[in-house]
């Protein structure tokens, strides 16, 4: 149980003390997940507490190194989570114990954000979007980033889990490239380690933006693009349940999710895979997003 396990803070805040990771020998492998699990705490999203659990069994088969969860509004649902998913396997970026009230709900204080990795923590911090909305559903949400540092056996690696705004007028737009505009924008260069840059954009197609593209490249955040046949493949899908109904109902299947990264000279990876997966029955109204990559002096060839 929980109880008789380390909390996440004391995780994090011990992580300094973990010993048996081999820091002289780089791992050959880094997988990373991105996941909205769709936890919102009102009646009217479906089968929380059971896909809870499923989620949890499903993110502990992918033995991923780097989890980025969205939408983990439910404070008790995530420590149920991370309790099964194996707080001996994982650090958690924290806020497992502090709420806030919301219009007939309590929510987390982190956005609905978490990152949790087989790597220490080093330190973490959330940062609440500035952006004025409308919206009171995007104000009840309170968005915004989760920064980490994380000590890998190759050296320190920062972790951003991101969740913009979401809808489809032009107003969202434009608060969503702000909202990005002052992610990006706090990435210092040049850069001393590598960045991951994961989460939910709400942005359909957004490779094929220029704007954006340039506001990622000026900080050399890559985008998998030479996996074609997976790169437009949609994360919020009109045949999934979850979202053709009342609440979520989309006309057209859009991709959402992504994952990028900024690597440094001395990381030399090849990516092996980066695709949205599609489970069945779906565990939630977004599918999960997967980059796996493998160092190019340890990879095997007949992998890639």
């Amino acid at each position: 149980m929980l109880c008789h396990s380390p909390s996440p803070q004391d995780r994090t805040s011990k992580a300094s003390a973990r010993t048996h990771l081999p820091h002289h020998m780089p791992a050959a492998h880094l997988k990373i997940v991105s996941f909205n699990i769709w936890d919102v705490p009102y009646w009217f999203v479906k089968n929380r507490q059971q896909r809870i659990r499923h989620i949890a069994a499903y993110l502990q088969s992918l033995d991923a190194e780097i989890i980025c969860l969205q939408e983990s509004f439910d404070v008790h649902h995530r420590r149920v989570l991370y309790e099964q998913l194996g707080v001996a396997r994982y650090y958690a970026s924290g806020g497992f114990e502090e709420t806030r009230q919301a219009p007939l709900a309590l929510f987390d204080t982190t956005g609905g954000l978490v990152i949790l990795s087989k790597f220490p923590i080093l330190q973490s911090h959330f940062r609440p979007f500035q952006q004025f909305t409308p919206s009171l559903i995007e104000r009840i949400g309170r968005k915004g980033v989760l920064e980490a540092t994380l000590d890998t056996p190759y050296g320190m690696m920062q972790v951003l889990n991101i969740h913009l705004h979401g809808g489809k007028t032009f107003l969202a737009h434009s608060i969503r490239v702000k909202q990005l505009k002052s992610v990006v924008e706090r990435m210092q260069l040049p850069r001393n380690f590598p960045t991951i840059l994961a989460g939910d954009f709400n942005e359909d197609s957004l490779m094929d933006q220029t704007h954006l593209v340039k506001l990622l490249q000026s900080r050399n955040l890559t985008h998998s693009l030479h996996c074609k046949p997976y790169q437009c493949m949609p994360s919020y899908r009109t045949e999934n349940p979850l979202v053709n109904n009342w609440l979520n109902r989309s006309r057209y299947s859009r991709r959402l999710d992504y994952i990028f990264v900024s690597f440094t000279e001395e990381f030399d990876w090849k990516v092996v895979q980066y695709e949205p997966l599609y489970l069945m029955p779906p565990l939630s109204d977004h599918d999960p997003v997967v980059l796996s990559l493998s160092s190019d002096y340890e990879a095997d060839s007949s992998d890639l």
